[in-house]
């Protein structure tokens, strides 16, 4: 036992062939304090011991954060957990109870109203990406027809090149991506409620057989067989991750996807490629579940339905990783033309992948060149008059959502 920084390594532990079952093992010797380190550990037939509990001591009791441990060549080696004094668990629990009263009195002093208020005269963006099932997405939809005025993008450009201003409480709907879920459960809601949705649909997408690449990482890590995966970047640095859960999996997935928008479209490319064979797994030639495209037949009857489809490049890379204004030009104008060859109607709304700063670089020049009227990021924020129409503020949301954390977020509390 070792005790540097307030962490704790320990070497003892299991011998080889020791049965499975759930075991207390304590340090070999008192700690500085007089205190005795406990670790409850479900041990399985491989040796793998799983969680370490907590931290026991004459004068204090303390939680500890732990990590999976694995035997390797006969001797258990138990990754670094972290011992939490007391009064940092103290301190975080009277946190989090302020915290949560602070919540509970604003919702019920009215500062949501106020909020919704003395925003009354912005623009509120909100974008979804899925939708699991209908029931609290109606609940959405009823609050935004009972607390604000849903406006389309069309009026949104109008509003903001001069022309008839926004209603009061404006909000807008945007969807991105084009997923199939879309068109199955939210297209008959929003029309149930005559909420104008803003589709950005990825243009290779609709037309069959294509993952977005983001999707190909989450469906690697949430089918591989492995336990620990190791993924090497094209700069070098390796990736590690323990998967002992769903959860983890889908942290792990997240942390894969947002190094790789770091990296130019070709090493993004050689990155995500490498991700499913690394991980022992092959990729579907077609994605299915939830990670299908709409159809262009789906997009037709969505636009005849009174929705707003609107694009959102080709192909999905980051626009500031393209190596070319040409290869730019062609991602953001090529959408358009495919939606309005298909559509038969202009496509005047661009949304811009990932939609961060730091992921759009030029690429607002070449959305004005290629003839459209608004384009939304997805920093976070409510538009005021003078807002750039080509730098639109959006808020996120998911139809899952809380109805209480909903309404704070669409009153764009927090955000």
């Amino acid at each position: 036992m070792r005790r540097t920084e307030g962490h704790t390594r320990y070497a003892g532990g299991l011998s080889p062939g020791q049965p499975a079952g759930r075991r207390v093992h304590r340090s070999p010797r008192s700690l500085p304090h007089g205190g005795k380190l406990l670790r409850v550990h479900d041990v399985d037939g491989f040796g793998h011991l799983r969680q370490a509990d907590r931290f026991e001591g004459p004068q204090e009791i303390g939680l500890i954060r732990g990590r999976e441990a694995v035997g390797h060549d006969s001797i258990p080696i138990i990754r670094e957990v972290q011992i939490v004094p007391p009064n940092v668990i103290m301190k975080a629990m009277v946190t989090g109870a302020l915290r949560s009263a602070a919540k509970v009195a604003f919702r019920r002093g009215g500062g949501i109203r106020v909020a919704r208020w003395l925003n009354r005269h912005g623009l509120r963006i909100l974008t979804y990406h899925h939708f699991a099932g209908r029931a609290s997405l109606e609940r959405q939809c009823a609050h935004i027809r009972q607390c604000y005025t849903p406006v389309t993008m069309e009026q949104t450009a109008q509003a903001f090149a001069g022309g008839k201003p926004l209603p009061a409480k404006a909000l807008a709907v945007t969807v991105d991506d084009g997923y199939r879920d879309f068109f199955e459960v939210a297209y008959p809601v929003f029309q149930e409620f005559g909420i104008p949705a803003t589709v950005f649909v990825v243009t290779r997408f609709l037309d069959g057989g294509y993952w977005l690449w983001g999707d190909r990482v989450k469906y690697a890590f949430r089918h591989t067989p492995l336990e620990r995966t190791r993924l090497e970047l094209p700069d070098g640095t390796v990736l590690t991750h323990e998967l002992p859960d769903p959860p983890a999996r889908e942290r792990a997935a997240t942390e894969v996807k947002e190094r790789a928008k770091l990296l130019c479209r070709r090493d993004c490319s050689t990155f995500v490629d490498s991700v499913a064979p690394a991980l022992g797994i092959e990729i579907p030639g077609s994605p299915d579940g939830e990670f299908q495209a709409m159809s262009w037949d789906e997009a037709r009857q969505a636009a005849a339905g009174g929705m707003e489809i609107g694009a959102h490049t080709v192909s999905h890379p980051i626009l500031s990783s393209l190596g070319s204004w040409a290869e730019m030009a062609e991602e953001i104008a090529g959408s358009k033309r495919r939606i309005e060859s298909q559509l038969d109607r202009p496509a005047p709304h661009f949304c811009y992948p990932n939609g961060r700063m730091r992921d759009i670089g030029p690429a607002t020049a070449a959305v004005r060149d290629a003839g459209f009227a608004t384009a939304v990021t997805t920093e976070p924020g409510v538009n005021r008059a003078g807002a750039d129409p080509f730098l639109l503020l959006r808020i996120g949301v998911e139809s899952s959502y809380p109805p209480a954390y909903f309404e704070q977020r669409a009153a764009a509390v927090g955000i």
